[in-house]
């Protein structure tokens, strides 16, 4: 070979050399690019679980809440009917009561 022929070689090698160098760079951008992809995906499907378990545990408390509710909601209306009966009663007995004070 010449030394011309060389000298082109060298150089087209060279430029293969930054070409190859280059593409091995962005391949290693993009390999720690899709780590820290994966590693923010796995982050975002732990709160994911997080929020289904914190979810879960509101709905058994909502339901829990619903249930006292409905109690006290009962609870209540019995205790409206019992003083609606007492007050029926008390004026039933300060009728008789004036009645007999009449006599």
């Amino acid at each position: 070979m010449s030394r011309n022929e060389l000298i082109s070689e060298n150089k087209q090698l060279k430029e293969d050399y930054e070409v190859v160098k280059s593409l091995l760079e962005e391949l290693n951008t993009d390999s720690q690019e899709k780590q820290e992809f994966e590693d923010e995906l796995k982050n975002q499907e732990e709160k994911n679980q997080d929020l289904e378990k914190l979810l879960n545990e509101l709905s058994l408390e909502n339901d829990k809440l619903k249930q006292e509710h409905e109690i006290f909601k009962t609870q209540l209306e019995v205790s409206q009917s019992v003083l609606e009966e007492k007050i029926k009663y008390e004026n039933e007995f300060r009728d008789q009561t004036e009645k007999l004070q009449q006599i």
